[in-house]
């Protein structure tokens, strides 16, 4: 994963959203070191879900927090809460855009090129033109049409697709 300022945001970023539906997890101020209080809350998720709690962010620990992140985001879409689009145009993800949502987006398209290697991208929270070239061969093979652009429904197609391959986060 890299322990860069963007990086540890990203997991902040994923640990605060946990943490507002987890009260067993501390909320995490989101400013890209990884001191006390990042450290106490990766803590708090390992004993949450039964990983020996070092408060070091392993490759487990940042698998179970993204999985968990994302469970917690499909779960709220199943309910008609989109809180990870609200903050794009129109409820829509698109080239340009750079949030930690879409370095999400970019874990879960890595997922499918586990599959099918047409899906890698590189993880950077930038959606860039490679990432809409996957987008758009996502969409190509759900038939729907191809705008290179992540809205709701494509989002939750994602997210399913992504757990049916072996190596889901």
């Amino acid at each position: 994963m890299g322990d860069t300022r963007e990086s540890i945001r990203r997991v902040q970023g994923w640990l605060r959203e946990i943490s507002r539906r987890d009260d067993r997890i501390t909320p995490v101020f989101i400013d890209g070191i990884y001191g006390d209080e990042t450290r106490r809350a990766v803590s708090d998720i390992q004993n949450a879900y039964g990983v020996s709690a070092t408060g070091e962010l392993d490759k487990a620990t940042f698998d179970l927090i993204f999985s968990v992140y994302t469970d917690i985001i499909t779960s709220a879409e199943a309910l008609g809460l989109h809180p990870k689009f609200e903050k794009y145009e129109g409820g829509v993800m698109s080239p340009g855009d750079e949030f930690d949502d879409v370095y999400a987006l970019q874990l879960l398209l890595r997922e499918l090129s586990l599959k099918d290697d047409r899906f890698f991208v590189e993880a950077s929270g930038r959606f860039d033109p490679q990432t809409e070239i996957a987008v758009k061969l996502l969409q190509k093979n759900l038939c729907v049409t191809e705008t290179g652009k992540v809205d709701i429904p494509l989002w939750n197609s994602l997210i399913k697709l992504a757990r049916q391959t072996e190596g889901f986060l």
